[in-house]
Parts: structure tokens; sequence; C-alpha cells
């Protein structure tokens, strides 16, 4: 039956009730009144309340907003009934299977109560994707593995690589190295000629003292620098004792004499030179000789008793150093005499 028609029938009945409850009570003190009693009956007043509509859900209906009497609880406007909604649904996405976990197909549920419409179904994970991870041989160095196996997909190791250990070293001598007094020297030591490593290091050997020789200075000279005393090592001939540079003296000047020419002899100007080295340093010119001296009845110079000759025809004579004085009477004499 329609709730709606349930609703009316049970009004009807409830206003039947009371209307011949009423009605009895009034029989009832008509007849026991006393005559001045009045058979009229005062009309009663109702007392509305509001009966709060009922919004409806996908779970329960709803109600329309009604009234009724406080004070004898008469529905006044009596409360329709409101049909239940739809659901809201949403969806609940499907998960793909791997090889770890189990997958879920797409399925629906209400937002609002929580209803599963469309339940969703488990998918079976998939197997592993095994790839192979490769043996690693062992050195000296680092351990090796056994050829292993994993999914390329989780990582779940499906087959454990086990563990190969270290290879020994191979063992190679490392020399001694002597010390000198410009590098240090080495102990004898030991390396792996495969990876490296030092299986003896070789430890350092302080150098050693140099052989020191003196290199003796040389005194300055007027014109040239002297040096101080130093040293060296005659092994590697590192200077230990650096020589000094000491400066040249200057000449020791000096005056050279002039010297007057005579008949038979040059004569020099005035010059200088160094005491010490014997240098000339304002060069002397040469004077030209001076003519002899001759008598007219004699063929002797009077100042140097040299003898002229006039035997022309003869020319040893004229082998002696006549000729050469004779020049200084001459026009560019000096030029000539040089030649």
């Amino acid at each position: 039956m329609n709730s709606k028609i349930k609703q009316i029938l049970i009004i009807a009945l409830t206003l039947a009730i009371c209307i011949g409850a009423v009605v009895a009570f009034a029989s009832y003190f008509g007849k026991s009144s006393s005559p001045e009693a009045t058979t009229t009956t005062q009309a009663h007043i109702h007392t509305e309340v509001i009966d709060k509509a009922v919004a409806p859900t996908c779970k329960a209906e709803g109600k329309t907003e009604g009234k009724h009497c406080s004070t004898c609880g008469e529905i006044l406007t009596p409360q329709e009934t409101i049909p239940t909604t739809s659901h809201t649904e949403v969806v609940d996405k499907g998960v793909p299977p791997s090889c770890s976990s189990d997958g879920k197909t797409e399925g629906r549920h209400c937002s609002v109560c929580g209803k599963v419409t469309v339940a969703q179904h488990t998918i079976d994970k998939l197997e592993h994707n095994e790839v192979i991870d490769k043996a690693v041989a062992p050195s000296c160095k680092a351990a090796g593995k056994t050829e292993g196996k994993h999914c390329s997909i989780c990582g779940t190791v499906t087959l454990a690589p086990e563990v190969i250990e270290k290879l020994p070293h191979t063992e190679v001598i490392d020399e001694a190295v002597a010390p000198t007094c410009s590098v240090e020297g080495k102990t004898e030591g030991k390396h792996c000629s495969v990876c490296g490593e030092a299986t003896i290091p070789q430890e350092k050997i302080e150098k050693l003292p140099h052989t020191e020789v003196v290199d003796k200075g040389v005194l300055p000279t007027c014109t040239e620098e002297g040096k101080t005393d130093g040293k060296h090592c005659t092994v590697c001939d590192t200077v230990t004792l650096a020589q000094q540079t000491i400066a040249a003296t200057g000449h020791t000047e000096i005056t050279l004499n002039s010297v007057a020419p005579t008949c038979d002899s040059l004569g020099w100007s005035e010059g200088k030179g160094c005491e010490v080295c014997q240098k000339e340093l304002i060069p002397q010119k040469a004077i030209y000789m001076l003519s002899h001296t001759f008598d007219e009845n004699s063929n002797v110079c009077s100042v140097c008793n040299y003898e002229k000759n006039i035997d022309y025809s003869n020319i040893e004579n004229y082998a002696s150093d006549f000729g050469y004085n004779s020049l200084t009477s001459a026009e560019n004499g000096e030029a000539m005499q040089e030649f």
C-alpha cells in the first residue's frame, strides 16, 4: 500500500477516535449535571507547532514540513513523504596487476552512503620478468660474484649471486734507492703488479751532506773585477757559499816625462800611464829628430859626431838611418816615416 494512503487512513482513524471521545464525554456530563447546567461547550483553540521537513537521501525517505497542536496533538498540516534520491556514483579506478601485487578492475560506489554499486574484482599478479646479473671475476682488490637473476620490473632477486673471495696480491720488488747529497733515498719495498697496492711501503732515507771544496778568490786588478772565496759540492755541484764580486781597483796614474829630440834620436811628448799594470793611458807622441850640425869644413856633426859620407855611388853608405832621419825636414815626413 502507498505510504501516503496509509498516512491519510491513520489521520482519519485518529480524528474518529477523538470525535467519539468528545461525544462520550459530553453525554456523560450531560446526564449527571444539574438542571441548571448548560448544554453547550466552549470551542478548543489549538496551539500550533511546526514539524520540520526532512530532506530525503539515497538511504532514507524525506518529509515535507507539517503542523500539529501541542495541546491536543491534533495534526493540523500533515507531513508528506518524499521518496529517496538516487545514488551519487564515483568511479573506483582500476589497478593494473604487476609481478609484485594483484590488480583490480574498475568499480563504482555512492559518495554519500558508501554503497558499492559496481564491485571491483581482483586480477591475478603477473610473472616476474627475469634478467641475468652477470658474474664478476674476483681480483686482488675486490671479491667477485657468481651469476644471479632479478626481476627488471620490481627488482625482486630470483637467484641470489654468491660471493667469490678476493685473489692474493702478485707482489713485485721496488728496489732501494741510495741517497745522495741532492736527492733522498728509499728502502726496498713491494707492491702488487695487478692493482698497484703497496704491500711493503718504501721508506725515505734522508739526503747525505755535501762534500765541500773551496773556490779560491781572485784579487781585483785596475781593469778587472775580483772574487771572494766560495764553496761548492764536488758531487752535485751545488754552491754552498757563493763567491762575491770585488770591484776593479782602477788605474794608478803616473806621469811619463817628455824627452827632447836630438839629431840622432826622436823626442817624446809628456804622457800618462798606470803604475800597476803599466798601461799607457795618454800615449806619448814622437817629436821629430833635429838636423845634424855640421861645420863648413867638417863632415862630422858637432853634436852627435855623426860622420856624413858624400860618396853617393855606394848604396851601403845610405843603409843607415840617415834617410829615415832626413824625412823629418820633408813635407808629410812623419807619415812617410811611419810608412
